[in-house]
């Protein structure tokens, strides 16, 4: 039983060294193992909600022991894991819009979490960030608060993350999350993890399904490593289909299981493909 009507359990892609799994092994192992998947690699596609179609399975993918081409386009590009415990990469730089955010050395220490709904930055970082933002302000209660208007202007720029040499964005139409009591006023999805009761104090950096959703993820475990690519935006009519109403899962290679995230729930189907 757990806490979540509905909800079976939760399911972590962590290493087996990762804090909390008291030498256990995770679930990829156990797959490779079993010879279930041919490759210790998952491959992430999040859909965006203002995308999903409550009728449609179209919350996104989890694919395990490998990727689908068809649902990213360009090169994959790949940094090399930094941690034994997390998946922890180097950040190169981060801009916002034309302007770049100075980063400390330890803020360059990176974790790509699917656990995670949002991006938390050291504090320094939280405040420059958002002080780049015209007439962004911080309330005690509530935090950091931006225009609402942010979600439909261009004047300000992307937020963009350089890994590897390349960049990855996040529109800030991205970082509004919810209205305020303050009028004209939204929430920000950028907080620093000082503010997040979970985490408590970190230096680095966490980037987690807001960062996740704009870009396809695969993390390879045998090469320690996260791959990072740009993802095809697919249509509302269900992730399950491709353009001509098959199957997408057919066209991926033997000895993948591809997990659908059912709209607006974590609980997930998972299918074999043969």
């Amino acid at each position: 039983m757990t806490a979540f009507t509905g909800v079976d359990g939760i399911m972590g892609l962590g290493f087996d060294t990762s804090a909390g799994t008291g030498g256990a092994q995770t679930v990829v192992t156990n797959m490779l193992l079993q010879n279930q998947i041919d490759e210790p690699i998952v491959s992430v596609w999040l859909n965006k909600m203002e995308n999903q179609d409550p009728k449609s399975l179209n919350g996104g993918f989890f694919i395990f022991g490998g990727v689908d081409p068809s649902l990213f386009t360009g090169p994959i590009t790949y940094a090399p894991v930094t941690s034994s415990k997390s998946w922890e990469i180097k950040l190169d730089k981060i801009f916002l819009g034309k302007r770049e955010l100075e980063l400390s050395s330890s803020a360059r220490r990176t974790i790509i979490d699917t656990g995670s709904s949002y991006i938390l930055f050291p504090e320094y970082l939280t405040t420059a960030f958002h002080r780049a933002i015209p007439n962004a302000q911080y309330d005690e209660r509530l935090g950091w608060l931006v225009p609402c208007t942010l979600a439909n202007s261009k004047s300000v720029g992307n937020l963009a993350f350089v890994i590897s040499g390349q960049r990855f964005q996040v529109p800030l139409s991205d970082i509004v999350i919810l209205r305020s009591a303050f009028k004209g006023m939204c929430l920000s999805a950028i907080d620093s993890w000082s503010e997040s009761g979970d985490y408590g104090g970190q230096s680095g950096i966490l980037l987690g399904d807001l960062f996740i959703k704009n870009q396809y993820i695969v993390y390879d475990y045998g090469k320690k490593q996260i791959g990072f690519a740009e993802k095809v935006e697919l249509p509302s009519r269900g992730l399950g289909l491709n353009a001509n109403g098959e199957a997408r899962s057919q066209k991926l290679r033997p000895s993948i299981i591809q997990t659908i995230l059912l709209a607006g729930w974590a609980t997930t189907t998972a299918m074999v493909v043969t």
